[in-house]
């Protein structure tokens, strides 16, 4: 799957794997090196990941873009968004109802 830029989270996605570069004119740029976080819908983060190695301030974005939002937190964080990958995750009740 490509790698993509996105501005929204669609409804149909419930699984999302981010990669995003955050610049600080304190620490510098560096990755946030796994950011996995589950959705149902259109509904709130259920699940967080955040790989080994990442900064107190990864930690803090990530708890900011569940608090506003993709789009809110990285107007709010001023960062630069570079790849974002969504994977479509089995979701037996979404089969069941459509």
């Amino acid at each position: 799957m490509e790698f993509q830029k996105i501005r929204r989270i669609h409804p149909s996605w419930t699984a999302c794997e981010l990669m995003l570069q955050h610049s600080s004119r304190k620490t510098g740029s560096y990755w946030i090196d796994s950011a996995v976080a589950f959705y149902r819908g259109a509904e709130r983060v259920k699940y967080l990941y955040l790989g080994a190695g990442t900064k107190n301030d990864s930690a803090l974005a990530i708890e900011r873009i569940l608090s506003y939002g993709f789009k809110q937190a990285g107007s709010r964080l001023n960062q630069e968004w570079e790849h974002i990958r969504f994977v479509r995750e089995s979701d037996p009740e979404a089969d069941e109802n459509p």
